[in-house]
């Protein structure tokens, strides 16, 4: 929540603009450019995450066609007043792996094998729907 909430308020101008996938290229990937993984390791390397080392126990499915900001507010508003809430350790896909790799190995059975195991390990699934009539996070065939 405290990464979410950091990093809504330093891209601020750019809310309501910017799809999941525009923000990775605009901002995650020049952003981890340099070692080529993910913004959760980078920020372990650089010892500026106080959870590191923590298990996620919340996997977010989205669509990356959808605005990422309102999608933060959305996960925001559901712990808002949640008992568990200072528990909550978030797993989103846009930080957690590195958007640096081949498309390809992205559609590999043994990335899909690593993918299935996240969410599996993970346990609970939060699904953050942005449209009614097309609710693209529930045409996942995983």
């Amino acid at each position: 929540m405290e990464f979410l909430r950091a990093f809504k308020a330093q891209h601020s101008d750019l809310y309501g603009q910017l799809t999941t996938e525009q923000v990775c290229h605009i901002l995650i990937k020049p952003q981890t450019a340099l070692h080529r993984r993910s913004v959760v390791h980078q920020l372990w390397s650089m010892k500026n995450f106080s959870e590191s080392g923590e298990e996620s126990n919340w996997f977010v499915c989205h669509a990356w066609s959808s605005l990422l900001f309102p999608m933060i507010d959305a996960i925001l508003r559901f712990f808002d007043d949640r008992a568990d809430a200072d528990a909550a350790i978030i797993w989103i896909d846009l930080f957690c792996i590195s958007q640096h790799l081949d498309p390809e190995s992205a559609l590999s059975p043994l990335w899909w094998s690593g993918f299935s195991y996240c969410v599996d390990f993970v346990g609970r699934m939060l699904f953050v729907i942005d449209s009614w009539n097309e609710p693209k996070p529930l045409q996942r065939s995983w």
